[in-house]
């Protein structure tokens, strides 16, 4: 029998096939995989399904102003297509304004979270925090977090160096918490290693 993960990402292929390299097609199709594989061992456990508390199976952490219009929107619609749950935050929140309860919600609820890290992500206080609550999610309950580096190199991440040592040099001008600011630096270089995908290796956007 066809699983229904295998049925969602030929639907996804055929979807958007003239649009996207294969090799988008695959990146996306993984994490159809992924997103539809836990959904399953979830609903074959009734007390997991019960204390899980899922809502979305991915959350979006993006900053707005580099990839909200291009590859953010393009992976959005394409997961939405395949029949995943997506949450994406659609608030321009500003640099230095914190991010509200409802939103670590919506990332403690999320089987997935994909963070894609861009010149300008770093630049959001909101954006670095919702990357610690995606940590903390990973450590409590093993959320699965997808790093895709969009224009930016794991090393400039994992480093801080180039835009993203700017960035944090503007929140230490800020003020920003020096402890609020190791945590981030600290976070980053542990998300850096897991399994991710740069923008040259997925073509999206």
């Amino acid at each position: 029998m066809v699983s229904t993960a295998t049925l969602a990402v030929v639907n996804l292929s055929l979807i958007m096939a003239s649009k996207w390299s294969m090799a988008f097609l695959f990146f996306l199709g993984m994490i159809v995989f992924a997103a539809v594989k836990r959904r399953n061992r979830e609903s074959c456990s009734t007390s997991l399904l019960a204390s899980s508390g899922i809502n979305h199976e991915v959350f979006l952490s993006f900053r707005g102003t580099d990839t909200r219009k291009g590859f953010t929107g393009f992976l959005h619609r394409g997961l939405e297509n395949a029949g995943i749950e997506v949450f994406k935050d659609d608030k321009n929140l500003r640099g230095g304004e914190e991010i509200k309860q409802g939103l670590k919600d919506a990332i403690k609820r999320s089987r997935i979270s994909i963070v894609i890290f861009s010149k300008d992500y770093a630049s959001s206080k909101s954006c670095l925090m919702e990357m610690v609550k995606m940590w903390e999610c990973r450590k409590s309950h093993g959320q699965i977090i997808i790093p895709i580096f969009y224009d930016v190199s794991p090393d400039e991440v994992k480093h801080q160096t180039g835009d993203f040592a700017a960035s944090f040099e503007r929140h230490q001008v800020n003020k920003v918490n020096p402890k609020t600011i190791k945590t981030c630096k600290k976070v980053l270089r542990k998300i850096v290693d897991l399994v991710g995908y740069e923008r040259k290796e997925i073509n999206g956007g």
